[in-house]
């Protein structure tokens, strides 16, 4: 279970940065970013990463702290509660945020006018460890799919060892 949260971790932390990494290289982020009206267009942008990675969070802010995006369109124009600084480089942390608890990767906008951060749920992680249970349990118990088609698994004892008479189970 440990190593299943760990791998699913590991995941959500590499996803979330390049996710951030590539948003903050997009040149329509600092081209929004800088435009008359903030969110116009990249909030439209987060939303479809959100619903076309499966992360939970994309937040645009400026240098100021001042969020363009959020998924909560009512944080939109208020600052975030930190880091409201940009960051020198491409970092991650675990950390609460209005979505609740996350692993949160921040990504400096190419021309330094602000902050592309990306999300994703630890109840997401924990998700992901906990379907891979059933396939650790049976793996390190030996155990493999009774024959291509099965829906169960076995130690090999039903379906690998002729019967008295000769067939196979």
């Amino acid at each position: 279970m440990l190593q299943a949260r760990k791998d699913s971790t590991a995941d959500a932390r590499q996803r979330s940065r390049d996710i951030a990494e590539t948003l903050a290289y997009a040149p329509d982020t600092l081209r929004s970013m800088t435009g008359p009206d903030p969110s116009a267009q990249p909030q439209p942008l987060a939303e479809k990463v959100v619903r076309g990675t499966g992360v939970d969070l994309v937040v645009v802010y400026s240098r100021d702290g001042v969020r363009c995006t959020h998924p909560d369109s009512a944080l939109i124009g208020e600052r975030v509660p930190a880091p409201s600084r940009p960051p020198s480089s491409l970092t991650t942390h675990t950390r609460d945020t209005s979505q609740g608890p996350a692993v949160v990767s921040y990504a400096p906008v190419v021309g330094g006018d602000g902050t592309v951060a990306v999300g994703i749920a630890v109840r997401q992680v924990e998700a992901a460890a906990a379907q891979q249970i059933p396939l650790l349990l049976a793996a390190g118990a030996g155990g493999r799919p009774c024959r291509p088609s099965a829906r169960r698994w076995c130690a090999g004892a039903c379906c690998a060892r002729p019967m008295a008479s000769g067939r196979r189970r």
